[in-house]
């Protein structure tokens, strides 16, 4: 696909996620979550306990920046803020493909990812999910060049060991399921110390600095909500954790609005791969857009 194609298709997108920026928000989750908190906040002039929305206690990096946006302007720039997010998830995809397969690859990568329906529409809202997406791509793109450098031997892999803990703390800070890259990647580090002969000692210093930075970044996070509500990660854990305003009717109508009905509550950290059976095998039911490039590669990825 010619370079000059890429570039004029993108700009078209781009042009049109501009124009639905500047729409007014409607969405549900925006209105009840997203930019309610942070209303919220900033009416109390401080952050404070919300009983009567659970969402709330979450880790709120990427609320923290609407609430910004808002004292600034209204739900518009909040939205813009997300969209930035997107278009550096973008920068990120095209970096790591153009660094390790070549600029066709990047370029043809960067349309595949701006050509998902679903990534496009969260784009123009205040949502949290691409804030997660980068930090996500920024943690694998360093641990990849932590990998790279480490084969080498050069004396520059540990610092992008400790970016990539840094960008998983990050997202575990938007997101709690963010901790599932952070589980892969820390998996990542015993596998090459395992494959590269290291010692014991090598494996569990990374392994440490893989955990407890970000635990240290979402420390705050954790206490809040603890004193808040008596639960770390409420309302996750329960009934591991007591928490307040919490019983088994709230957790089992959590549960299936988490998972769409997929099974118990197990089936909550296993989401990804849930979603990924509705967009193969349940797609129609369930209304899930999908992109038209990925059907294109889908043969060849089954394939291999």
């Amino acid at each position: 696909m010619p370079p000059f194609f890429i570039s004029l298709l993108l700009a078209v997108i781009l042009f049109l996620l501009i124009i639905l920026v500047l729409v007014p928000t409607m969405t549900y989750d925006a209105m009840v979550y997203h930019l309610a908190v942070p209303a919220r906040y900033i009416q109390a002039h401080r952050i404070h306990y919300i009983p009567y929305i659970c969402f709330s206690n979450y880790s709120m990096n990427m609320e923290m920046l609407f609430t910004i946006g808002l004292l600034l302007g209204n739900d518009t720039l909040a939205k813009f803020i997300h969209l930035m997010f997107g278009l550096l998830s973008g920068a990120g995809i095209f970096c790591l493909a153009k660094r390790y397969f070549g600029q066709e690859t990047a370029g043809l990568s960067l349309l595949i990812f701006f050509s998902i329906p679903l990534a496009c529409f969260i784009m123009v809202q205040p949502f949290n999910d691409l804030g997660l997406v980068f930090y996500e791509i920024m943690a694998v793109y360093a641990f990849v060049n932590w990998i790279t450098t480490e084969q080498k031997g050069q004396k520059t892999g540990q610092k992008w060991l400790f970016m990539s803990a840094l960008m998983c703390g990050f997202a575990i800070g938007v997101k709690y399921t963010g901790g599932i890259c952070t589980v892969i990647l820390i998996i990542g580090v015993v596998w090459e110390g395992i494959w590269s002969r290291h010692g014991f000692r090598y494996i569990i210093t990374n392994l440490s600095l893989l955990m407890i930075i970000p635990l240290i970044l979402n420390l705050p996070w954790f206490i809040r909500s603890f004193i808040y509500t008596g639960n770390p990660v409420y309302p996750m854990l329960y009934p591991y954790f007591s928490s307040i305003n919490w019983n088994d009717f709230n957790q089992m109508r959590y549960i299936h609005e988490m998972t769409a009905g997929y099974g118990p509550q197990v089936v909550w950290y296993l989401k990804p791969f849930a979603c990924i059976y509705q967009l193969i095998f349940d797609w129609k039911g369930k209304g899930v857009a999908v992109c038209p490039i990925f059907l294109l590669l889908l043969p060849g990825s089954i394939l291999v």
